[in-house]
């Protein structure tokens, strides 16, 4: 009698976990940019997303979680916070670095085997990464978040930006051991000079959000903007030139591919493609998912990726003209791809989803196996 009752308990824990994985596989993706576009600058309706986080006390050193009834669970693998993963930065097709929601911070050393927790100050969301030499690594985010690690990325530091609160930062790149940018929110563009230990403004002058940066020299970037805006500067920051890029749709991301060619996508799938250094700008068909683009990036001048919100991976080969999906199902991040000219990518979105590719080919796989629980079973009344 008491091994039936210990069967029909063991039976019951199954069907919940069934009922689980049913429930948690119904995604739900929050517009972070939403805005009301008859305001200047646009009037954003920000919501704070709904984190999932497990262990629920991963920050302060706790690896297992308690739960009433059922003793105590020991997470085996991964150790690693149980959040949305935004942002992602490889030094090499090894060393990289990802992001996201509760101040998580993740670092592999090995080309995503392993990986280890970062020590972060902070609860808020973290959008973007970026080291330059591997030493100093930069992080930034939701809540006015600047994060500095000058250990190669083990622990973080809180900087101040002198900015209110509810500043949100979108971008962040070091250009070398003591140069970097952030961008974000009501026209914000700060920039450091001493490994980013201090962040002064700059004003561009465009009264617009700033979604993403990238510069390709020290004195060559641009930053992709609201109202479908492009910044350029040639002179490392002094003197920018506002173009428009097709419609007055967003641009949320930018990559250049080299000093001619430049790609960049944003809200609906619209998608552009500069081959004079963005002087001027060809629109292409909008990308066939008709949600926001989140990251675009070329491995040469025709072939490219993107990823957008709706959980689906797309692929160029005709510099943006014409949009598919490689082969990878639903398969890919929906935030960052890092691309690497040995062939080794990543891509990194929702739900514990790190994905990685390797040899040049679209075999994206992801990581994190057990992002999500599938089944339960115990050998006897304690050890399950």
């Amino acid at each position: 009698m008491k091994y039936l009752y210990f069967l029909y308990i063991i039976l019951l824990l199954h069907t919940g976990s069934i009922t689980a994985q049913q429930v948690d596989t119904t995604r739900e993706f929050i517009n972070y940019r939403r805005t009301d576009p008859n305001s200047q600058p646009p009037t954003s309706y920000y919501q704070q997303p709904k984190e999932q986080v497990f262990p629920p006390g991963w920050n302060t050193g706790t690896l297992g979680k308690v739960t009433t009834g059922t003793g105590v669970w020991t997470e085996l693998n991964p150790k690693v916070p149980r959040v949305n993963y935004y942002g992602i930065y490889f030094l090499n097709p090894d060393t990289g670095w990802a992001c996201g929601g509760s101040g998580a911070i993740i670092k592999t050393t090995d080309g995503g085997e392993d990986w280890t927790t970062a020590e972060t100050p902070v609860t808020s969301l973290l959008f973007k990464i970026h080291s330059y030499n591997g030493q100093i690594v930069i992080a930034a985010g939701f809540e006015n978040t600047i994060l500095r690690s000058s250990d190669g990325g083990e622990t973080f530091e809180q900087i101040s930006s002198g900015l209110s609160s509810d500043t949100k930062f979108w971008g962040v790149q070091m250009l070398n051991d003591t140069l970097g940018w952030i961008c974000g929110m009501y026209q914000t563009l700060l920039k450091t000079t001493d490994a980013g230990l201090n962040w002064q403004q700059v004003f561009p002058g465009l009264n617009q959000h700033y979604w993403s940066l990238e510069f390709f020299t020290e004195q060559y970037g641009f930053i992709v903007c609201g109202g479908g805006k492009v910044l350029k500067t040639t002179d490392g920051g002094n003197n920018w030139t506002q173009i428009q890029a097709g419609d007055t749709r967003a641009l949320y991301t930018i990559d250049i591919i080299d000093s001619l060619h430049i790609a960049a996508a944003g809200e609906g799938g619209k998608n552009v493609y500069s081959s004079d250094g963005g002087v001027t700008w060809v629109t292409n068909f909008d990308l066939p998912v008709l949600t926001a683009t989140n990251w675009i990036e070329f491995v040469n001048i025709d072939t490219g990726y993107s990823v957008q919100d709706g959980w689906e991976m797309r692929k160029t080969t005709d510099r943006g003209q014409n949009w598919f999906n490689p082969n990878t199902g639903n398969l890919g991040g929906e935030w960052q791809i890092e691309l690497f000219e040995s062939g080794t990518g990543y891509s990194t979105g929702y739900d514990l989803f790190v994905y990685k590719r390797t040899d040049g080919l679209d075999n994206w796989k992801n990581l994190f196996l057990n992002n999500s629980w599938s089944d339960v079973f115990f050998i006897d009344e304690m050890k399950g």
